[in-house]
């Protein structure tokens, strides 16, 4: 019995002593894969901002946006009330009335601003211009009227500068050459008598093309006038003389995809 169990012990220690064989190195093995993203311009609406904190996901919904698509797109352009005003002789400055909004939850007004979003995708470059008309008597008839036009008279959007969210690419031409730092509107657009409309256009605005930087004027821009809306001004020029009336001037503000040249 004892040599059974011995003989059988030995069999199996020779078998498990079989197995043991060496195990040759397999060498690593390397495969290449891809992921890809593919983008197009958008041609979506974008919100008016801020103009003190414009942040993309809190957009300012108590004023109106133009509706202007994109990927190049006037997002938002002032309406501007001045008031009502005793009169008087002489240079005089009003003041506007500021937009409405929230500050911390705080409603609050806040400064002009004109809104641009570039969401081409390139560093080509755009422009903003303003044509405006006269200050002219919203008068039916005019002949009511002893002093139907200011003729001289302006707005300026004053201390002037760029506010962007964050993730956007500053525009890096602004007109500062008006009164206050800002820039003054020539209001003589007007029928040169040949059914044609003349007059001045001024820049507010731009963004340089950029080929090798970051892309001047990326994302959403902001043109700032100020940090109130005492700001913005009309001022009454001291040879313009006015009548019991209400005066109003067409502003055009125009964006083009024209790159800005340095002002």
């Amino acid at each position: 019995m004892n040599k059974i169990k011995l003989g059988t012990t030995l069999t199996l220690a020779t078998v498990a002593l079989g197995l043991a064989v060496p195990l040759m190195a397999q060498a690593d093995s390397n495969y290449d894969g891809t992921a890809t993203a593919g983008f197009t311009p958008d041609t979506g609406t974008t919100d008016p901002l801020y103009p003190e904190a414009p942040d993309p996901s809190n957009p300012n919904v108590e004023v109106p946006g133009t509706g202007d698509a994109g990927p190049l797109s006037l997002d938002y352009v002032p309406t501007l009330d001045f008031g009502t005003n005793n009169i008087q002789s002489g240079k005089q400055i009003y003041h506007a009335k500021g937009v409405k909004g929230l500050v911390s939850g705080v409603e609050e007004t806040q400064p002009h601003f004109v809104q641009v979003t570039d969401n081409r995708g390139t560093k080509e470059g755009w422009n903003v211009t303003a044509h405006a008309t006269p200050f002219t008597t919203t008068a039916t008839d005019t002949t009511t009227v002893a002093f139907p036009e200011l003729p001289n008279s302006y707005v300026t959007f004053g201390k002037t500068a760029v506010a962007v969210p964050t993730g956007s690419v500053k525009a890096d031409q602004v007109n500062t050459s008006g009164d206050d730092s800002g820039v003054n509107l020539v209001h003589d657009w007007k029928d040169d008598g040949t059914g044609t409309m003349t007059g001045t256009e001024t820049n507010l605005f731009g963004a340089t093309a950029d080929t090798t930087g970051a892309g001047n004027g990326l994302g959403t821009n902001l043109l700032v006038a100020g940090a109130a809306p005492a700001d913005t001004t009309l001022t009454k020029a001291t040879n313009d003389s006015v009548s019991e009336t209400t005066y109003e001037s067409v502003i055009t503000y125009t964006l083009t995809a024209t790159p800005a040249t340095p002002y």
